[in-house]
């Protein structure tokens, strides 16, 4: 990453899943795009961070069209 920051063009793709108690287990991962950095917290253990999500408006966008079940597990991460 260039001047040690992830910018839009570095191709970084967050993949994530949540625990699900009814199956106590984990979802299967989805993807939710591209991501930039957007800051760190220094001296946490761990290290905190903030990721940017560069897609967030498309994915919104798909999920008030109501496609798929992937837009509504978008939905239950964004409010988690």
């Amino acid at each position: 990453a260039r001047d040690e920051k992830l910018m839009e063009d570095n191709g970084i793709v967050l993949w994530v899943r949540m625990h699900d108690p009814n199956i106590k287990g984990f979802t299967p991962y989805a993807c939710l795009g591209r991501v930039s950095y957007d800051k760190h917290a220094p001296g946490t253990r761990p290290l905190e961070f903030v990721l940017k999500l560069l897609d967030y408006d498309e994915l919104m966008k798909q999920c008030s069209s109501g496609k798929g079940e992937e837009q509504s597990f978008f939905q239950r991460v964004i409010t988690a």
